[in-house]
């Protein structure tokens, strides 16, 4: 129904714009017809008075003059309006309503409507327990440590151990440094940053259990599911790791 509706209001446009530019034409035509008749009577009356060579002379000139002038005005207008063309931003952004006409606003608000609706269409149903990524719909009361939704557990397990290294490496003193290098497994790292009370007290127990489970997730090859991944989050956070994975 709004296609018809649509096709019906073309005809209109169509015939408004066709009258805009045959107007300008019909008065071009108009004003050049009025402005030669001055200089053809002109050239007629220099040839019944024996006087037309200078008569013929002075028109051309004045008619060069006018074309002259003519030119510089309109090229002095496309130069004026070019440079306050460029004085608006080009990446400008409407903040207004009125900043739009009315049929474009419009159309844009019926196309962000469309592709709302074709967003929330597409969503899943339910809550997605997939290995891998975590998803949980918007209205959803049971999400999880503010998690966001398509966050991949690959990448975050992948960037933990080179974040907690430099971090680690960062504190460790510099006779340590010059001995091991920056060659130590994460293992090897927080070993060394526990020996010199840079991690909070642990068991040995808890910290073994807690290498085990990052690196199982990080070199075993499997996907990884929401379960270890939030253990290994919770294990995280036991340990205080936070400071040197920021």
């Amino acid at each position: 129904m709004m296609r018809k509706t649509e096709k019906v209001f073309k005809a209109p446009k169509m015939l408004l714009k066709w009258f805009y530019s045959a107007s300008f034409a019909l008065f071009f035509i108009l004003l050049l017809a009025f402005n030669v008749v001055t200089p053809i009577d002109t050239i007629v009356q220099s040839k019944v008075a024996n006087n037309l060579a200078f008569n013929a002379i002075v028109i051309i000139m004045s008619c060069v003059v006018f074309a002259v002038f003519s030119l510089i005005a309109y090229s002095t207008r496309i130069f004026v309006l070019r440079v306050h063309i460029q004085d608006i931003p080009k990446k400008y952004i409407p903040t207004h309503d009125k900043d739009l006409p009315v049929v474009a606003l419009r159309e844009i608000r019926k196309a962000f409507k469309e592709s709302e609706t074709i967003r929330n269409n597409s969503l899943p149903n339910q809550d997605i327990q997939h290995p891998g990524m975590f998803y949980r719909k918007e209205d959803s009361s049971n999400t999880q440590m503010g998690l966001l939704n398509g966050l991949i557990y690959e990448d975050i397990i992948n960037t933990f151990g080179a974040r907690v290294r430099e971090g680690g490496f960062m504190l460790l003193d510099s006779e340590t440094k010059k001995r091991f290098g920056d060659k130590l497994t994460l293992r090897e790292y927080i070993h060394q940053m526990k020996v010199h009370h840079l991690l909070p007290p642990t068991s040995e127990a808890s910290t073994k259990t807690f290498i085990d489970h990052y690196e199982k997730l990080r070199f075993s090859g499997k996907t990884i599911s929401e379960r270890d991944f939030f253990m290994f989050l919770n294990f995280f956070g036991e340990h205080t790791m936070d400071s040197f994975a920021s």
